[in-house]
């Protein structure tokens, strides 16, 4: 570390859902108080559009030099599905690149664009790349000792369908160990691998886990009195399918609640757990939640004036799927807007809504 710091000044650190690792040197918010008490914020991350792939290739978004990824997000360009609805296509990949220079998102047999938040390499967290997992099994990204994940992603290794096209395969889990020593992936049936951003112990986020829910049911973790969410995931405890291998459950949400105070997740049928990464609120992003979209298209959450999205996620308020259970939809986006003043969701048919974690651009 470059500088010294007071024990006072390091507790007032922020701790964002990106986590930037090292104490940060951007000026205060305007709205804050000044003075030697007061609590620092976190500038936001510089964002990086990547390129539309080619179908069924990967896109990256490269960050530029001296800077690395803490966080990203995908927007699918095209998404192949039956004309009877039968989903042909997945997000295969939403994470940070193997040499943390970038965010590297991939799409079954559709188009995908990957968006990169980029920081200074001295204020970035670590990244660790897991291990491929086996089959249907999960792979877990183990942060160095004395560092705590404060965020993560995912890439399939191998992805089941159907000669036809149809999906048998989907990610059910992309979140925080329960220890909060790392970060975790699964698929239901491929092959996965997780990659883990890790900042030291002290400056971490706190980890909540949340209970399992019931069938079909939200799992809410909810921060501790006087903190409040700045990151999270979900983990599946039970995923519907057909014995053939088709898809009747999907994940439906994993946002901040809308309270700020918690993280949520749900499915369309099975068990979730969600999971939270809480910071004190004075160092927390400030949450904004958008319009539910109409079918189809996307929900943009906009941060308000000076700030820029750091985070975000998505919650479906519809979905459709067949009467004996096929899903017929599934989220297309999740990722900050192209000017990177909000964050926006997709979904392929039915209705969704965006959340933003937004920070002041000083």
């Amino acid at each position: 570390m470059r500088m010294r710091f007071t024990a006072r000044r390091r507790l007032g650190t922020a701790v964002t859902a990106l986590a930037l690792a090292v104490l940060p040197t951007a000026p205060q918010a305007a709205a804050e108080p000044s003075g030697a008490g007061a609590s620092e914020r976190a500038a936001a991350p510089t964002l990086v559009v990547g390129p539309v792939s080619a179908d069924g290739e990967a896109s990256v978004a490269s960050c530029p030099e001296g800077t690395r990824a803490v966080n990203g997000g995908y927007a699918s360009a095209s998404f192949q599905h039956a004309n009877g609805g039968s989903i042909y296509d997945a997000v295969l990949a939403s994470a940070p690149t193997k040499d943390g220079k970038g965010w590297f998102a991939s799409q079954l047999k559709g188009k995908v664009q990957a968006r990169a938040l980029c920081a200074p390499e001295g204020q970035a967290p670590t990244l660790v790349v897991g291990p491929v997992s086996a089959d249907g099994e999960a792979s877990v990204a183990s942060c160095p000792e004395g560092t705590r994940a404060v965020n993560g992603g995912y890439a399939s290794a191998s992805f089941q369908h159907a000669n036809g096209g149809t999906i048998y395969d989907f990610l059910t889990a992309s979140a925080p160990t329960k220890d909060g020593k790392g970060w975790f992936a699964t698929q239901l049936k491929g092959k996965v691998q997780a990659r883990a951003l890790c900042a030291p112990a002290e400056r971490a986020p706190s980890l909540v886990v949340g209970p399992v829910s019931a069938d079909g049911e939200a799992s809410a973790a909810s921060c501790p009195d006087g903190t409040r969410a700045v990151n999270g995931g979900y983990a599946s405890a039970s995923f519907r399918h057909a014995n053939g291998g088709t898809i009747y459950d999907a994940v439906l949400a994993s946002a901040p609640t809308k309270d700020g105070k918690g993280w949520f997740a749900n499915q369309l049928k099975g068990k979730v757990q969600a999971r939270a990464l809480c910071a004190p609120e004075d160092q927390a992003p400030t949450l904004v939640v958008g319009p539910v979209s109409a079918d189809g298209e996307a929900s943009v959450a906009s941060c308000p004036e000076g700030t820029r999205a750091v985070n975000g996620g998505y919650a479906s308020a519809s979905f459709q799927h067949a009467n004996g259970g096929e899903i017929y939809d599934y989220v297309t986006a999740g990722a900050p807007t192209k000017d990177g003043k909000g964050w926006f969701a997709g979904q392929l048919k039915g209705k969704v809504q965006a959340r933003a974690l937004c920070l002041a651009t000083g």
